[in-house]
């Protein structure tokens, strides 16, 4: 039985090229590997976001040329808040344009209309 996630090989050559593009090779020391992704453990819920997020900030030093260990440092002085933002700056600086993540802020409605919105 087909799916409707299953794509045809000789037709779909998009996902070829997605997989191409998140098989990005890096050289990664394993004490670097492990301190990041523990970092990124502590910082969210889950192991599966901690473990995309420390693949990508390797795929975005290398790209960037810059030091794993200096991104690292200003992930730790940022809070809770910050991070999201950050992670967003650094993703962005390796994305198409066209696709740029955004950082949500929560949206204040104007004093008139507040007054009239029950919680």
């Amino acid at each position: 039985m087909a799916s409707l996630n299953e794509r045809n090989p000789r037709i779909d050559a998009g996902g070829r090229a997605q997989q191409q593009f998140k098989n990005f090779p890096v050289n990664v020391d394993s004490n670097q590997y492990d301190r990041v992704l523990s970092f990124f453990k502590k910082r969210f819920e889950g192991d599966a976001p901690a473990e995309t997020f420390t693949a990508e900030l390797f795929r975005v030093a290398d790209i960037n040329q810059l030091s794993i260990d200096t991104l690292l440092k200003e992930f730790e002085k940022s809070s809770d808040t910050q991070i999201s933002a950050l992670l967003a700056y650094y993703l962005n600086s390796v994305r198409n344009k066209s696709t740029y993540l955004g950082v949500s802020t929560r949206l204040v409605p104007p004093v008139g209309v507040a007054r009239n919105i029950r919680a």
